[in-house]
């Protein structure tokens, strides 16, 4: 399968780069410049976030996996805030219109959110059904997701997952989360937690083995 990716150099997309490759298929990524963490074979395609991304110069898309987005994990102002909120609606929202003007267009749109969409609800259990927060995050992830869900119109299938935290040796917030252990935390919720043997045990794969097995992968393995 070909397979086109966004937000491919962050810490996700480059682990899922790696085992899309090492599963034997074709990898696009869109980017302001070429990646010089990721494999080789995978192609590189300019993509300038104040114009439509170049779709039409790609010749083959199975399915797009959407991942770009302003970091969270920093200190936040109002230009800050902005710029989360702006990189995944305004983005979703070009890259939606680009593949709604294509002749042959992908099957499947798989595009990340993330659990900031519930806010704060403390022990509450949240399933796909539960209703949205009212904070800032979530409302970012209410207006993403909808940009994401306007491909249905034109027969892809989309596909929303709603990423938490995610943990690893290479990279992602867990640097981040130590350096900071003693001090304020780079944006809020990100902090870690008092003993560790209470601590979510989340990691690269808990977020990327979902991904592959929601775009028609038949040797791969998951739930999504």
């Amino acid at each position: 399968m070909d397979y086109l990716i966004t937000g491919a150099s962050g810490f996700i997309g480059r682990s899922l780069v790696g085992r899309l490759l090492a599963l034997g298929h074709e990898v696009n990524y869109l980017g302001r410049k070429r990646s010089g963490t990721l494999d080789s074979r995978a192609a590189f395609h300019l993509w300038n976030p104040d114009e439509p991304p170049p779709l039409n110069s790609i010749s083959r898309l199975d399915a797009i996996i959407h991942l770009a987005g302003e970091p969270v994990a920093q200190r936040w102002n109002d230009e800050v805030k902005q710029r989360i909120y702006s990189s995944r609606t305004e983005g979703t929202r070009k890259l939606v219109s680009a593949i709604s003007e294509l002749k042959h267009k992908p099957s499947v749109l798989v595009s990340a959110s993330a659990v900031g969409y519930y806010g704060n609800r403390g022990d509450e259990i949240l399933t796909e059904e539960s209703t949205a927060g009212d904070d800032f995050l979530a409302k970012v992830c209410i207006d993403w997701e909808r940009e994401a869900s306007r491909a249905r119109e034109f027969g892809l299938r989309v596909v929303i997952i709603r990423v938490s935290l995610a943990l690893g040796r290479e990279g992602g917030a867990l640097k981040s989360m130590l350096s900071n252990r003693s001090s304020k935390p780079p944006c809020p919720g990100i902090r870690l937690p008092a003993s560790f043997a209470r601590a979510p045990r989340l990691s690269i794969d808990s977020h990327r083995s979902p991904v592959i097995p929601s775009t028609p992968i038949t040797r791969a393995s998951g739930t999504a």
